[in-house]
């Protein structure tokens, strides 16, 4: 479980990414992201969609690495919680999704201080 705290309100720092997926000899690699759409996804504890695959505040900053971040939103801090969080890739019709399994990116947005 990869766990990333943050505060309510904040939107100046982002929540950064490097992609990265199993070979099919079980070696990792990271994901090319060139010519890629890729989006954030984010749903609070009972599942409710807070940001629905979005690709707005996305900025890849090596695609050739697979590193980007995303830029919270207002509306994705408004309140405090736990929250679970993905970023999908997409190339054409097929997608992936980082990380699988679930519920392994958890955002813990804390109230203000």
């Amino acid at each position: 479980m990869i766990v990333h705290h943050h505060t309510v309100g904040d939107t100046l720092t982002p929540i950064g990414f490097q992609l990265r997926r199993q070979d099919a000899n079980g070696d990792w690699e990271y994901t090319d992201l060139t010519d890629k759409v890729v989006k954030f996804r984010m749903v609070d504890e009972d599942g409710t969609v807070i940001v629905d695959d979005s690709a707005t505040g996305i900025t890849i900053t090596d695609a050739e690495t697979g590193k980007g971040q995303y830029d919270f939103q207002a509306a994705d801090v408004e309140a405090a919680g736990v929250f679970y969080a993905w970023v999908r890739v997409y190339d054409g019709t097929e997608v992936d999704t980082y990380p699988a399994g679930g519920r392994q990116l958890m955002i813990i947005m804390s109230g203000a201080v």
